[in-house]
């Protein structure tokens, strides 16, 4: 299928060049971003926010893991119940401090 696929490669560029340079403007605009992400890849993702630097990820993601399992709780201490095959056994979780 794959090989089958890149039979057409040339005939699709074409087909984006000819949309990027003829058609509707939203058209033209995917076409070329297209035709740059293939050619240059997708641009990289800024991801704006805090790291911690020295904690490994697992450490951040238990700490994560944590902090919802004290929302559960405190959903279920206040009286309120989630349904029984959601709600996780948190006593059963023996998750390191920090």
């Amino acid at each position: 299928m794959a090989e089958l696929a890149r039979s057409f490669a040339t005939e699709a560029i074409e087909t984006l060049v000819s949309l990027m340079r003829e058609g509707e403007a939203s058209t033209r605009v995917r076409a070329a971003q297209a035709l740059l992400d293939r050619g240059f890849g997708k641009p990289t993702t800024t991801l704006d926010g805090k790291l911690e630097v020295g904690r490994s990820v697992t450490a951040m993601h238990l700490d994560a893991l944590r902090d919802a399992m004290d929302g559960v709780l405190a959903v279920h201490e206040r009286g309120l119940t989630l349904p029984a095959r959601r709600l996780p056994n948190v006593r059963a979780l023996h998750l390191p401090k920090p």
